[in-house]
């Protein structure tokens, strides 16, 4: 069952569906999936009855208001953080900066 978010765009208000946690999943599988054809570790597990992912070769770089992700080896003062809530922005652009996704 979808639920609606109604979004403005432009002023006008419009309806877009909302994904259920079922396609925010199959999107996460896909995503694994990249990671590891472009030679990533990526490892997954149950952790107090929550799924705990890592990836090898990438990191969080949380220097802004937002996160964003980072292909690569992290310097050392980003080598220890706790998970935590995070806003994680695909793009550089200033418009797709503010469509930020929450995980």
């Amino acid at each position: 069952m979808h639920s609606t978010v109604v979004s403005k765009t432009n002023g006008a208000k419009r309806s877009v569906p909302a994904i259920t946690p079922e396609e925010a999943l199959e999107i996460l599988a896909s995503a694994i999936n990249y990671c590891r054809q472009a030679g990533m570790l990526v490892q997954a597990g149950n952790v107090n009855g929550k799924l705990a992912l890592t990836i090898d070769g990438a990191y969080i770089d949380r220097a802004g208001k937002e996160a964003r992700f980072v292909a690569g080896t992290p310097p050392p003062e980003v080598l220890v953080q706790p998970p935590g809530d995070v806003l994680v922005h695909e793009s550089e652009t200033e418009e797709e900066h503010s469509q930020c996704t929450a995980l």
